[in-house]
């Protein structure tokens, strides 16, 4: 079962996007219907759905949280290239070559301190160049950021975003099993996920945190406020938002999706021993079912 690395246990650790992705698999399931391969055990469904829910999550959320930062880096050296030049191309050359040198040095028993100090200096007169035009820097990103989250909340999945899983994955075998069935499971999830907001429910995650913070002179409306600027730009947020709204929407999608998952596995959202029992279940289910013939072929 090595093949299978990828495929984890549930957090014990509460995470609203989580529930929220959760939810909408669960819509995309109910609107299609369960396939006649996962009616029974239930458990079956169960396991499946959480799986799916974890890949949308890897490819909607953390994916796009962890190449932020990489992409935002990109466009404030184009903005320091634009604004400053052949002057700072200069001297970000000479920091590159510097610090290249510097590894270069780099032996068992030490370094040379000559050019530690002037891959120290270089990156310093780096750094010291690009605050000249930190004013163009946080214009290009603030742009960038508004484009970014504005063209994800537009395509949160582009094609099938359970392309990169082996065939063997319990998830494939489902989709090559039953094309009919997975084309039109694929589409009701595609709208379920372009009418959410999924980054707003990060606010949830922190909302416990937030109120326990609440002074006679600092309500949590002020707080609330006080997070969203400072992760606006990392997670696309609105300028405004409604916090009692998400939570109150929030309990009710977590009641709901708690709810479903103990109807086909009983204790399956509370006791991982009935999560990680269904999810063997479904791999030993599905590793039985026929691989379309190009994957027979192979084999």
């Amino acid at each position: 079962m090595a093949i299978f690395s990828t495929f984890m246990p549930r957090r014990s650790v509460h995470s609203w996007p989580r529930t929220l992705t959760d939810w909408c698999v669960i819509q995309a399931f109910e609107r299609v219907g369960c396939p006649g391969c996962l009616r029974k055990p239930p458990t079956l469904a169960a396991a499946f759905v959480a799986e799916v829910s974890t890949a949308v999550r890897f490819r909607t959320i953390s994916i796009r949280e962890a190449e932020l930062p990489v992409l935002l880096e990109a466009e404030a050296e184009s903005a320091c290239e634009l604004a400053g030049g052949d002057s700072y191309r200069a001297v970000r050359d000479a920091a590159t070559n510097a610090e290249h040198e510097y590894h270069q040095s780099i032996t068992r028993t030490g370094h040379c301190p000559q050019r530690y100090a002037r891959h120290e200096q270089c990156s310093t007169a780096v750094a010291t160049k690009r605050q000249q035009f930190q004013a163009e820097i946080n214009s290009a990103q603030r742009r960038f950021v508004r484009d970014y989250w504005a063209e994800q909340r537009q395509h949160w999945l582009r094609s099938n975003p359970f392309a990169h899983l082996s065939h063997e994955h319990p998830i494939q075998r489902i989709a090559t099993f039953t094309p009919v069935w997975w084309a039109l499971f694929l589409r009701c999830l595609h709208s379920e996920l372009a009418r959410r907001d999924l980054a707003q429910f990060h606010l949830l995650d922190v909302l416990p945190q937030l109120r326990r913070q609440t002074r006679p002179k600092k309500v949590l409306a002020a707080l609330v406020e006080e997070w969203r600027q400072s992760h606006a730009d990392e997670l696309g947020l609105p300028a405004q938002l409604h916090y009692h709204v998400l939570a109150s929407r929030g309990q009710i999608r977590a009641r709901a999706t708690a709810g479903w998952f103990n109807t086909r596995a009983p204790g399956y959202t509370s006791d991982f021993t009935v999560a990680d029992t269904a999810r063997s279940h479904l791999i030993e289910h599905t590793a039985g079912l026929p691989l379309p013939p190009a994957d027979c072929a192979l084999n």
